[in-house]
């Protein structure tokens, strides 16, 4: 296992995979600013041969597994093989839908994964929301709130399954105008973070402290996040299937359940 170099030994690897695959299939879809902030802090490593590539990000004492494998034969032969020496818990994502990603499931599962938790895909293809509370007091952060918003979503989102944005990944979200938050006496009591990419936004986190709740926090922030978004054509959420009340709340703003999950599934002692 060896650290990745650059960008384009990654780009690289992958071709070759790819020009040696039958039935390519991947999980790994980092680019760009991500990409180079791992690999310029060493938190990504590799496992190459010229038919598969295990990439693992390391993280807050487990690493994240990504693959590019020419077909299923080979992922196995490579799960059993490659990953038998790694001492931390393993986390993996299988995204997809359902029919499609059984076998890759069942793959997993002879090789120790065992199941954590299910996340679905849930889609709205407009702006339009009904919530009438007004939205001056929900501002966009700025540089100096980073250190406080990180800390927020670490301490408040479960580290194995919400992939945890780094303090750099913050600072540019706050640069891009993508951190909406509401203070109370000069502390940040709710928050949301979302992407833009083109005429699609993924909403990320929203997070309310619990000695604020009851005052309809979400709702505004949700209302503010739309009218920072207008011309956004397509929005997109992932909640986990057994968030039943967050479920219910998206669908009232006109969220519908796109086909795709995301499985996760955890190998070692956490």
């Amino acid at each position: 296992m060896n650290f990745v170099k650059s960008e384009e030994e990654v780009y690289h690897n992958i071709s070759v995979v790819k020009r040696n695959a039958d039935q390519y299939i991947t999980n790994f879809y980092f680019t760009g600013f991500k990409l180079k902030e791992l690999i310029d802090n060493r938190k990504l490593y590799m496992i190459d041969n010229v038919n598969h590539i295990f990439f693992l990000r390391e993280n807050d004492g487990f690493y994240d597994l990504y693959f590019c494998s020419c077909n299923e034969s080979f992922l196995e032969k490579s799960l059993a093989e490659d990953l038998k020496n790694i001492q931390l818990p393993i986390v993996i994502d299988l995204i997809g839908e359902e029919k499609t990603i059984k076998e890759l499931k069942d793959i997993f599962i002879k090789n120790d994964f065992n199941y954590y938790t299910t996340f679905i895909r849930m889609l709205k293809i407009n702006s339009n929301i009904n919530i009438l509370y007004t939205t001056d007091d929900i501002l966009f952060a700025k540089p100096e709130d980073a250190s406080e918003v990180y800390n927020m979503i670490s301490g408040n989102f479960n580290k194995y399954i919400h992939h945890l944005p780094s303090l750099d990944e913050i600072k540019d979200a706050i640069n891009n105008h993508n951190i909406i938050i509401k203070k109370e006496k000069k502390k940040i009591i709710a928050l949301s973070i979302f992407d833009k990419i083109g005429f699609s936004s993924t909403h990320r986190y929203s997070y309310v402290d619990k000695n604020f709740r009851g005052q309809k926090l979400y709702a505004k922030l949700s209302k503010k996040y739309f009218e920072e978004c207008k011309e956004i054509k397509r929005f997109m959420c992932w909640v986990e299937t057994s968030n039943s009340k967050i479920i219910n709340i998206q669908k009232n703003y006109g969220y519908n359940f796109d086909n795709l999950i995301d499985f996760i599934m955890i190998k070692g002692v956490m």
